[in-house]
């Protein structure tokens, strides 16, 4: 029994282990959170604690902590961008891990359950609960390993900004660049930041800034009436952003100074004349981004109700098939003006296998060839397929002219072709592609002659309104992308535009011609599908039949008129012994339709299957590296978070 209780726990368990301790292949997450919750101390040092969520799949999570910026300089005048805010570094780092669906500021008052990470020289991906670092210029590069799939795991650090406070004659300074400019870094959502003062203090000398993230929130803390702190919230930080918080506060909070920075003088007068000065641009910024947003918001109604009605403009245009006066049912004459093979362009808009096989029955019908059985010697009451043999190639269409010539010239001997031959040159890998070029020009000449047939409408009409609607939209979407405004409302008539260039592109609309035609075609493939169902007398001449047959192979209804043809012959008591060449191959016809659109259509599936045999043979020998793709990178300047 315990052997059994042993091996289910393993079963569960074992799999599991070495699932977690693999890498990851299929990196794809999302930075959903940021939470970070900083501490005044009264030596001036800054005591972090940082919750960052991942969800999705990774190998692990990149931090970099920058405490310096080598484009600033030393001066006692400037109160922007003085090397003086530049820290000593960060110390007592350390790195923790934890699956949790959601965190909170809630959260660091419960850390319980959060694994410590161990510093290690070196690590790669598929290693667990370790970390590496590296310190550059101003800067510590952490790579964290915990491999994650489909889930949701929180990395927390905790990381103390050495001597980050500066001093003034009046006042203290906090000014903490958190994320600075990074190309590689991942976009972070729902980003939000808590700085505690080592006490309270009043808003006489107690100040706080945000920058560059103009849709950020920043306000004061407060307990029992007292100001002790600030938050600052961004919904979404980018590659693209900076983001930094700034303090001022009472200077009697620090207690001990000697490792701290110190500005000569006083410098909270002047501190808050250049955030005056940064808040007044920020308002301007603002201001001109809202009469972008706006400006875009409203181009895009216009246009969505622009390009709603260039739809219905072009559904009105080609959606409707123009009114004809042709009301029958049915429909017994043939249409003198195209080949048969045309009547399949005119009903699918395009060229199908119906075509091919039409062609070749016309071919017999018109005593271009004729064909003879092919006798199984192993089973001579059965058939292996059918010869096809040229008679009189005088006289031809231009189309007809280039079936036989692809045909008997190039599939046959010049003379004669069989199914089986079609089927073998169709799909051998040394002639395949030249059954493919033939089939494709003999295709194109048909539906050269579909064309010139003008059943369709011209859409010279609807290509300009869709290049005068789609254009303006695309133009403002890359506009509204390139200037950051983030209007919902744009994909709307994006939307409608995409779906308005393929609407012309793909609508082949009927003109007055072509819904004609295709009223009478509909009426005569009506007449050949009751075919069965008139009387002898009502039908027109026995000479026509087999004709009526090659039309049926085009209607898809070849079996069906065959079979009524069969019982209309019967009932005029004609005797099989006494048919001749057009009632053989009105009871044929069927079957020799449908071996040669087989020998077709199974000839291009094994040429197509072969081709690819052939080319994985070729390719096998070179072989594709394996592991996975590496998401973010190593962020400089004020810290970058990111994952791999």
């Amino acid at each position: 029994m315990k052997r059994i209780l042993f091996a289910i726990i393993s079963f569960f368990i074992i799999p599991t282990l070495v699932f977690a301790g693999t890498k990851v292949n299929n990196v794809n997450f999302d930075i959903k959170q940021d939470y970070i919750k900083a501490n005044i101390l009264p030596n001036g040092d800054v005591k972090v604690q940082e919750l960052i969520r991942y969800d999705g799949s990774l190998n692990g999570a990149y931090l970099n902590l920058a405490y310096g910026n080598i484009n600033t300089h030393i001066s006692n005048d400037d109160y922007a961008n003085n090397s003086i805010y530049n820290f000593a570094g960060y110390k007592d780092v350390k790195i923790y891990g934890k699956n949790l669906r959601k965190i909170s500021f809630d959260t660091f008052d419960n850390l319980d359950g959060f694994k410590e990470f161990e510093k290690v020289d070196y690590a790669e991906p598929g290693d667990e609960a370790v970390y590496t670092v590296d310190h550059g210029t101003y800067e510590y590069s952490y790579k964290v390993f915990y491999p994650t799939r489909n889930s949701s795991i929180v990395f927390l650090y905790e990381y103390t900004l050495d001597s980050a406070v500066v001093m003034h004659d009046d006042i203290a300074e906090l000014y903490w660049q958190i994320f600075d400019v990074d190309p590689v870094r991942q976009n972070q959502t729902d980003v939000n930041v808590r700085v505690y003062l080592p006490s309270s203090d009043s808003k006489d000398t107690f100040r706080i800034w945000t920058h560059d993230i103009l849709s950020s929130s920043i306000k004061y803390i407060e307990e029992d009436g007292e100001l002790i702190g600030f938050e600052v919230n961004a919904d979404k930080v980018t590659p693209d952003d900076l983001f930094d918080v700034r303090a001022t506060f009472n200077k009697d909070l620090i207690l001990y100074d000697y490792n701290l920075d110190h500005f000569y003088g006083n410098g909270f007068d002047k501190i808050v004349a250049v955030e005056e000065e940064r808040a007044e641009e920020a308002n301007r910024e603002r201001e001109r981004l809202r009469k972008i947003y706006d400006f875009c918001d409203v181009s895009a109604k216009v246009l969505a109700v622009v390009n709603l009605l260039g739809i219905a403009t072009l559904i009105i245009k080609y959606g409707i098939k123009p009114k004809t006066n042709f009301y029958a049912k049915y429909y017994r004459e043939f249409i003198e003006d195209y080949p048969v093979e045309v009547i399949d362009y005119l009903y699918n808009k395009n060229i199908t296998p119906k075509a091919l096989s039409a062609g070749i029955m016309n071919l017999v019908y018109k005593k271009v060839c004729h064909t003879e059985d092919i006798i199984d010697p192993k089973k001579p009451n059965a058939k292996k397929g059918y010869k096809f043999i040229l008679d009189d190639k005088s006289n031809l269409s231009e189309e007809d002219a280039k079936l036989v010539d692809f045909l008997f010239e190039v599939v046959g001997n010049g003379t004669e072709f069989t199914t089986a031959g079609l089927k073998s040159y169709a799909s051998s890998l040394s002639t395949g592609a030249s059954f493919q070029r033939n089939y494709t020009r003999w295709e194109q000449l048909i539906k050269k002659n579909g064309i010139n047939q003008g059943f369709f409408k011209k859409k010279t009409f609807g290509g300009w309104l869709t290049f005068g609607l789609a254009i303006p939209t695309f133009i403002l979407l890359f506009y509204s992308v390139s200037v950051g405004a983030d209007t919902p409302f744009i994909a709307l008539p994006v939307i409608l535009a995409i779906v308005m260039t393929i609407y012309i592109i793909a609508v082949k609309a009927y003109n007055e011609k072509g819904a004609l035609h295709l009223k009478k075609w509909n009426a005569f493939k009506n007449f050949l599908n009751d075919f069965g169902t008139f009387d002898v007398k009502e039908l027109p001449e026995i000479a026509l039949w087999e004709r009526y047959l090659v039309y049926a192979t085009v209607f898809g209804l070849a079996k069906k008129v065959q079979k009524a043809i069969e019982v209309k012959i019967k009932e005029l008591g004609i005797e099989e012994s006494t048919m001749t060449t057009t009632y053989r191959n009105i009871y044929i016809y069927d079957s020799l339709s449908h071996s040669f659109s087989h020998a077709v259509s199974e000839g291009k599936r094994q040429y197509a299957a072969s081709r690819a045999n052939a080319y994985s043979s070729s390719s096998s020998g070179s072989g594709f590296g394996g592991g996975g793709s590496f998401g973010g990178g190593f962020g400089g300047g004020g810290g970058g978070r990111g994952g791999f």
